[in-house]
């Protein structure tokens, strides 16, 4: 019975570094958002939604906008969590759904390569 307790609580504790990571992942994003809204025309500008329509049918960003954005939080991401990550990989653009669709995805997107990366190293 012990045990089981332990295990509960151990995936509990997984559970919360998972959040707490995508937590601070999502506030990292909206440090590189504010980055790129600096030098957007004020229409052009992105929104602080996660449900926001990123990138793709409906996007407000075009391709560029998007590498921008990626650029400045796989930097973010580093200096952050010291852990190289490729945002745009072969990986992403293989997947049926892109993770650039809205910036909640694109949270859940870097929060696994995150988590990959310190398990990993």
């Amino acid at each position: 019975m012990a045990g089981a307790g332990t295990l509960g609580l151990a995936a509990r504790g997984k559970e919360s570094v998972v959040l707490e990571v995508r937590e601070r992942i999502v506030e990292l994003i909206w440090e590189a958002v504010d980055a790129l809204n600096e030098i957007q025309s004020p229409e052009a500008r992105l929104e602080k939604d996660l449900e926001a329509k990123l990138f793709g049918k409906g996007g407000r960003i075009d391709s560029l906008g998007l590498v921008q954005l990626i650029s400045e939080i796989e930097t973010k991401l580093e200096d952050h969590f010291g852990v190289v990550v490729a945002l745009a990989d072969e990986r992403a653009m293989s997947q049926t759904r892109s993770p650039f669709r809205t910036f909640a995805t694109l949270a859940d997107y870097a929060s696994s390569l995150v988590m990959e990366a310190k398990k990993g190293g």
